[in-house]
C-alpha cells in the first residue's frame, strides 16, 4: 500500500487509541452479579466468589458442599451501525466491482461503486467496542475454609473504520481504465482492530479468622495468565474479521500473577469486602503493523476494589467502587467504576435483579442491568441478564449452575 494508505491506517490507529476498551480483568459475566451492575466484592455468593472476591468462599449460607458453574458467558457491545458485518460484506462488493470491470460492465461497476461508497460513509468513524467473557468454576465452600478452581477468558476489542473521500476518484479511475490493480495500490479507506484476549487458570483459597470479636476472611488466588494481543489493520477492500486471530495479527505471552481478597463480616447481614487483583504488573506488546509502523502495549496492572453489602433472606444489595483506575492499552484512557445493585429473592426459587454501572472517568458507557434467576430445589440454577446503556450499548449474560 502506498503512503496514502499507511497514513490512513495511522490516523485510524491514533483515533482508536482514544477509545475505551474495558480491561479484561475488570469485569466478569456471572449472571447474578452482572444483573446487579457488576457488584460482587462484598455480595457474591460463594459459587462466583473467585471471580470477584475469593474471600467470600467462606460465606457459606447453605448446606451446599460444592457448586459447579458450567458455564457463565456474556457479551457487551456497542456496534450501532453493524460495522464489522459491513466491513466483511464490503470485501464481496469489491469482488463484484473487480468482476464488473473485467467484464466491461459499466452499469454493474457503477452500482458496486455506489454501494461501496455508501457503506463506507455510513460506518466512517463509528467505533465498535466488544467485551466478552466466559468462565467455568468449581467451588467448595466452608464456614472455616473454602477453595475453588476456575478457568476464565475475557476478550476486549475495538474496531474503527476510516473512509477516505478521495476513494471515489480511485474507483472512477479503475472503472474508466479497466485497471483494478489501482484499487489495491491507491485505496485510502481502511480499518483497524485492536484488542486483547486474556485466559486465566485460577486456584483460590480462603480462610476465616476471628480477631477482636469480629469474623474476617482472607484469600489468595494464584493464577496462570495467557495474554493474546490483537492488532489487525487492512484496507477496506481486504478486511476480514476471521483474520483477527491470525498469526500475523496476534502475539501471546504467559505469566503468573496473584489476587488477594479480604472480607469483614460485621454481622449476619453486613459484609465489607476488598480485592487486590493482578498484584504483578506486566506489559504485552502487539505486533507491529507493516503499513503504519504502529503498535500497542497492553497493560496488566494492579486494581483495588472495595464494596459493602447488605443481605437478608429475601433481599441483597451492594455497592462497589474501584479505588484505582482500570487500565488496558497504553494511550487509552482509564476507567474507574462505581457499581450498585439489588436482588430480590422469593424463597430461593426465583430472583429478580437490578443494577447500574457508572464510569467515574466518563470513558466507558454507563449502563443499566436487569436479570432474573430460577433455582428449583436450590439445585439447578439458571440466570439471565440484559445490559443496556449509552451510545446503543447492549449485552447479556447466561449462567448455568449446579449446587450439591
Amino acid at each position: 500500500m502506498k503512503l496514502k494508505g499507511a497514513q490512513s491506517v495511522r490516523i485510524v490507529f491514533s483515533t482508536i487509541a482514544s477509545l475505551a476498551i474495558a480491561c479484561a480483568h475488570a469485569d466478569n459475566f456471572n449472571a447474578r452479579n452482572s444483573a446487579m451492575g457488576g457488584v460482587g466484592v462484598a455480595s457474591s455468593n460463594y459459587d462466583a466468589a473467585a471471580l470477584y472476591n475469593p474471600a467470600l468462599l467462606t460465606r457459606k449460607a447453605t448446606s451446599d458442599n460444592v457448586s459447579i458453574i458450567l458455564p457463565a458467558i456474556g457479551i457487551e457491545a456497542s456496534d450501532k451501525e453493524d460495522v464489522i458485518e459491513k466491513l466483511d460484506d464490503l470485501v464481496d462488493i469489491f469482488d463484484e466491482l473487480d468482476a464488473a470491470i473485467d467484464a466491461v460492465d459499466a452499469v454493474a461497476a457503477e452500482s458496486a461503486k455506489d454501494r461501496i461508497l455508501s457503506d463506507l460513509a455510513e460506518i466512517d468513524a463509528k467505533p465498535v467496542r466488544i467485551h466478552a467473557g466466559a468462565a467455568i468454576v468449581v467451588a467448595v465452600p466452608g464456614d472455616n475454609v473454602g477453595y475453588s478452581f476456575d478457568v476464565r477468558n475475557s476478550l476486549d476489542l475495538a474496531v474503527l473504520a476510516d473512509f477516505d473521500e478521495n476513494d471515489e476518484a480511485v474507483l472512477d479511475n479503475a472503472i474508466s481504465t479497466g485497471d483494478t490493480s489501482t484499487i489495491d495500490s491507491d485505496l485510502g479507506s481502511s480499518a483497524v482492530a485492536l484488542g486483547a484476549s486474556v485466559t486465566e487458570l485460577v486456584f483460590s483459597f480462603a480462610k476465616n479468622v476471628e480477631m477482636g470479636g469480629r469474623q474476617y476472611s482472607f484469600a489468595v488466588a494464584p493464577k496462570y495468565q495467557t495474554v493474546e494481543t490483537i492488532l489487525y489493520s487492512q484496507g477496506a477492500n481486504d478486511f476480514d474479521s476471521d483474520d483477527f486471530d491470525a498469526d500475523d495479527s496476534t502475539l501471546d505471552d504467559s505469566n503468573f500473577n496473584i489476587d488477594i481478597g479480604m472480607a469483614l463480616f460485621l454481622n449476619e447481614k453486613v459484609t465489607i469486602g476488598a480485592t487486590f487483583k493482578n498484584l504483578i504488573s506486566d506489559e504485552y506488546q502487539t505486533v507491529i503493523d507493516p503499513s503504519s509502523g504502529q503498535s500497542g502495549v497492553y497493560q496488566v496492572d494492579p486494581t483495588i476494589t472495595v464494596g459493602v453489602g447488605y443481605e437478608t433472606s429475601f433481599m441483597s444489595t451492594s455497592v462497589d467502587v474501584d479505588l484505582l483506575p482500570v487500565k488496558s492499552f497504553k494511550r487509552f484512557e482509564d476507567s474507574q467504576f462505581l457499581r450498585a445493585g439489588v436482588e430480590l429473592n422469593a424463597a430461593n426459587w426465583v430472583q429478580l435483579r437490578l443494577g447500574v454501572r457508572v464510569d467515574l472517568e466518563d470513558t466507558r458507557e454507563n449502563v443499566a442491568t436487569v436479570g432474573f434467576g430460577l433455582s428449583p430445589f436450590d439445585i439447578f440454577h439458571i440466570g439471565l441478564t440484559a445490559i443496556a446503556g449509552e451510545n446503543e450499548t447492549y449485552g447479556g449474560a447466561l449462567e448455568l449452575k449446579l449446587t450439591l
